[in-house]
């Protein structure tokens, strides 16, 4: 949820409801402008959801739409993680995030980089003198991975189009048919509407040694659809070190149960490699230490982290974008 969405709905709470006595309490805390915005925000993704169903409906062909200034994106009608970007603002915490930590020449790993838009992000931030490796492991979404990142022309990303788990060689991964590709998995899926395919499989240490990636990788983002867990056992020499890169992880108690896990479970697991969870609060720019019960949601992005004050150093060295 947007803060100032919600910071705007507790400001409702208790107001007056005569008109002219809501406005002069408006105005004296100082939420008009909030009022406002809230309602543009509204009207704005009223009017983005409507154009887009009707370019769903007639058949529009992609387009390309901006996500922060200097980076754009090919967007598709049949696609939900397309639909999210444009009309529900995708993410938002998690690219403020990356806008404020990542530093030139820092490496970056975008394990599960679906179309691009964590690895777009990250390649703009760290610039030249840094490097992002994007993993992809399924054919159609990693040829949109390509589009985007030539769309921006970018030269500083490594494109893997494997999978990565506990494990080396040959797998089946599942791809939903129904237009969610942010839903491919390694684990099968609840439902039947999906096809398979065979991709080259390795651990994240495997990856590592093999793309030379050194001491500059600062921050992981992890989004596998429930595959959390082969991936960390995958990667235990790389995640268990005291200076482990950042983890951005998404916790979700409807993929955890593809593999027989919950986001609890995954806690634990992030925490016996030595990592703390925190949550991000855009609006002070900290981080924010959670507890196993912060994770009991269907769906969550946090971040682990071995060294809160580095990252806290480099947020408040930052401002976002």
């Amino acid at each position: 949820m947007n803060p100032r969405l919600e910071r705007a709905r507790a400001q409702r709470q208790g107001r007056p409801k005569n008109w002219a006595a809501r406005m002069v309490s408006y105005l004296g805390d100082g939420v008009l402008l909030e009022r406002v915005w809230l309602r543009w925000y509204y009207f704005l993704r009223r009017r983005r959801q409507v154009w887009w169903e009707r370019g769903r409906e007639v058949g529009r062909p992609p387009f390309v739409h901006s996500i922060q200034p200097g980076l754009r994106m090919n967007l598709h009608f049949e696609n939900e993680l397309c639909e999210s970007i444009f009309v529900k603002g995708f993410e938002t915490k998690e690219r403020l995030f990356h806008n404020a930590f990542l530093r030139p020449g820092d490496q970056y790993v975008d394990i599960g980089a679906n179309i691009g838009f964590f690895t777009l992000v990250a390649a703009q931030r760290v610039g030249p003198a840094g490097r992002v490796f994007a993993v992809e492991p399924v054919s159609e979404t990693f040829r949109q991975l390509l589009a985007n990142i030539e769309l921006n022309g970018l030269t500083n990303i490594t494109t893997c189009q494997i999978a990565l788990s506990d494990t080396q060689g040959q797998a089946e991964i599942f791809s939903t048919l129904d237009g969610y590709l942010g839903l491919n998995s390694m684990a099968e899926p609840v439902g039947k509407n999906y096809t398979t395919e065979q991709v080259r499989v390795e651990t994240f240490d495997h990856f590592v040694r093999t793309q030379a990636i050194d001491q500059r990788l600062v921050m992981v983002k992890m989004d596998v659809e429930g595959w959390e867990s082969r991936v960390l056992a995958g990667g235990r020499d790389v995640f268990s070190t005291p200076t482990a890169p950042v983890l951005q992880v998404e916790f979700s108690s409807r993929t955890s149960n593809f593999v027989g896990l919950s986001s609890s479970d995954l806690y634990r697991l992030l925490a016996d490699l030595g990592y703390r969870i925190f949550d991000y609060d855009v609006e002070r720019n900290h981080l924010v230490p959670t507890t196993p019960a912060y994770v009991n949601v269907p769906y969550i992005n946090l971040f682990a982290i071995k060294d809160p004050d580095f990252v806290e150093t480099r947020l408040i060295g930052k401002s976002n974008v």
